[in-house]
């Protein structure tokens, strides 16, 4: 029996140098005529790539990079004050590594701080209570200050820290000042 090689292909199921197809197929009991020829195709074993760097990419390019190698990708969330959100902190492995095509590359993205956005109440001349209460459901802390405005009713909020409308993070602290007018002693 002869053999011809028709091609070689990568595979993961076979170290480089084993058959993985042959024509005619094999059988049991199936018979060759002498002198004939089996065609075969031999493996080149598993098909390497070697991992881009994607530390510091945005999201979808990362993911673009990775499939163009030829990888596939999982993705994790982190918190993180530093790097804005969207951006890739780290990858596992590392760049530069040569892996099997269609491994996974794990890639953790940057979620921010992971705080929530909150978008700063107008409680200009409600009362104290009033306005505090707004805010801490708001997710804001709020610190006092006094000053005295004798054509304000006594504790009302004259000033706001943060301008109305600002976009904070939950958390942020808010100084108020409050109206208070001071005792006249006789």
């Amino acid at each position: 029996i002869k053999y011809e090689v028709l091609s070689e292909e990568f595979s993961a199921d076979q170290d480089a140098g084993k058959v993985i197809k042959q024509d005619p197929k094999y059988s049991a009991n199936y018979k060759v005529l002498e002198n004939s020829t089996v065609k075969i195709t031999v493996s080149k074993g598993v098909e390497l790539t070697n991992v881009p760097k994607v530390t510091r990419e945005k999201k979808d390019t990362a993911i673009t990079m990775l499939e163009n190698a030829g990888l596939k990708y999982e993705i994790v969330e982190e918190n993180n004050d530093k790097i804005e959100a969207g951006i890739v902190i780290k990858q596992e492995p590392e760049q530069d590594k040569e892996v099997a095509k269609d491994s996974v590359v794990k890639i953790y993205v940057s979620i921010g701080t992971g705080l929530e956005k909150i978008s700063v109440p107008y409680v200009i001349g409600k009362t104290q209570d009033v306005a505090t209460k707004e805010l801490t459901d708001s997710k804001l802390k709020v610190e006092i200050a006094y000053e005295e405005d004798k054509t304000r009713n006594e504790g009302i909020v004259l000033k706001q820290s943060l301008e109305v409308g600002e976009v904070v993070e939950e958390g942020s602290t808010i100084v108020l000042t409050i109206n208070k007018i001071a005792e006249i002693k006789k």
